[in-house]
């Protein structure tokens, strides 16, 4: 338990589980219908050659759970990170879950196209600015 505060009072008061998501085997939350249990799956406990399984299930999760794509575009990176496959790793990934891999492709050119538009946006804002000046 963790407080926050003066002398005389305190602000905050904060009381937390401890969890070790390694120990956790990564078969109890696979289907889980809350997003961050889905999040958290390759954080979990699992055999090497299922980790693609794993980061298939976390993905999915995130897409059918998180109806938002400003979310699911920071969710995603999350997952990237943690299950952190490589270059073949993410070619099996495509060969094995084809539906998962092409919305996560449409999903980032859509990602990209918002950039590309604010960037534009962005430059017309300063090349305005310069003009003024």
């Amino acid at each position: 338990m963790s407080d926050l505060g003066g002398e005389r009072h305190n602000y905050l008061s904060f009381r937390y589980l401890i969890c070790d998501l390694s120990t956790i085997p990564f078969e109890r939350f696979k289907e889980s219908d809350n997003v961050v249990a889905r999040l958290n799956l390759p954080n979990m406990k699992y055999a090497a050659e299922r980790k693609i399984e794993v980061y298939a299930h976390a993905v999915r999760g995130l897409f059918s759970l998180e109806p938002t794509w400003e979310k699911q575009s920071k969710y995603i990176d999350f997952i990237d990170i943690y299950a952190n496959l490589d270059h073949n790793e993410l070619e099996l990934y495509r060969n094995q879950y084809p539906e998962e891999a092409n919305k996560m492709t449409s999903f980032v050119e859509r990602f990209r196209e918002e950039g590309i538009q604010q960037g534009r946006q962005e430059g017309m804002q300063q090349g305005e600015v310069a003009v003024l000046l």
